[in-house]
């Protein structure tokens, strides 16, 4: 099997997960601790290219990319400051984070960035792949208080402390995956358009709903769960399966599409039927 090819746009289908750490000043990161920091939660570790300056590179020996060509260990690279990229707070992120209202004063602070990815990781199963990411992670938490997260792939920004709660409380999700909002009352009055972006990354279709009417918490809990429960289970919503809607007796309509609301990707799109259906759903 061979490497499917990463998407262009930076949270579109496959590719790396990517994830900004903010900081007021230059963390000092010694690269031995951080080793025994990341085996505390992803187990077997070693250092790859311990001679290279640029940047920080550890192996997972016991989780391997197969490809034509052979086995390769997942690997997490965090990468030397003086390589990320410009730290303009992004707007569009900061417009999608709904629970951090104050990033909007904090994420600007920032004067330096850790850059942590994965590589090596397309073909590892989805939960240990999202895991070896958090460990690593709150690995480095550990040793360097952070002033915010950008997790790039699902377009917000994160408060340290709801993060590192989210690990306690087991969220594997949070915030690998977020729910978006798009009101489009220029075309539309009182239409909404609210989807999840992250799924697509990790191998499943992200999930999508056009509608009017129904308050926009209640769509959003709804879409999150489903997302937690495609990726406990993989891709077992079906065209023309229903599922529970937002009131108990309802169900909606399930339909894979390409996404209204780019990045593009395959989104599953759940249709609320009257009266609270919106847009043109052919």
């Amino acid at each position: 099997m061979s490497d499917p090819q990463p998407d262009r746009d930076p949270v579109g289908s496959f590719g790396s997960l990517m994830i900004g750490l903010l900081y007021e000043d230059v963390p000092a990161i010694d690269r031995n601790e951080l080793l025994e920091r990341i085996r505390a939660y992803n187990g077997n570790t070693e250092i790859a290219s311990a001679d290279n300056e640029d940047m920080l590179h550890f192996v997972y020996p016991d989780h391997l990319w197969s490809v034509q060509e052979g086995d390769f260990p997942a690997q997490t690279v965090i990468l030397n400051p003086q390589h990320t990229a410009d730290l303009t707070p992004d707007p569009f992120s900061l417009s999608q984070t709904f629970d951090w209202p104050e990033a909007t004063q904090i994420v600007p602070r920032a004067r330096t960035m850790l850059m942590v990815t994965d590589m090596m990781s397309y073909t590892v199963e989805r939960q240990t792949r999202l895991a070896l990411i958090h460990g690593a992670l709150q690995a480095i938490l550990d040793l360097t208080p952070v002033l915010a997260i950008h997790w790039f792939t699902s377009q917000r920004y994160v408060n340290p402390d709801e993060y590192l709660a989210a690990r306690d409380e087991g969220d594997p999700l949070y915030p690998a995956v977020n729910v978006r909002m798009f009101r489009i009352e220029d075309q539309a009055p009182g239409e909404l358009i609210m989807d999840t972006v992250g799924l697509a990354r990790l191998g499943l279709p992200d999930l999508q709903c056009h509608f009017t009417g129904i308050e926009p918490g209640q769509v959003a809990g709804l879409l999150y769960g489903y997302a937690d429960y495609l990726f406990a289970n993989g891709n077992v919503i079906e065209d023309g399966h229903t599922v529970q809607g937002v009131d108990p007796e309802s169900r909606w309509l399930a339909h894979h599409e390409i996404a209204v609301v780019k990045p593009e990707r395959e989104v599953i799109d759940l249709d609320p039927g009257d009266p609270y259906a919106a847009g043109n759903r052919g």
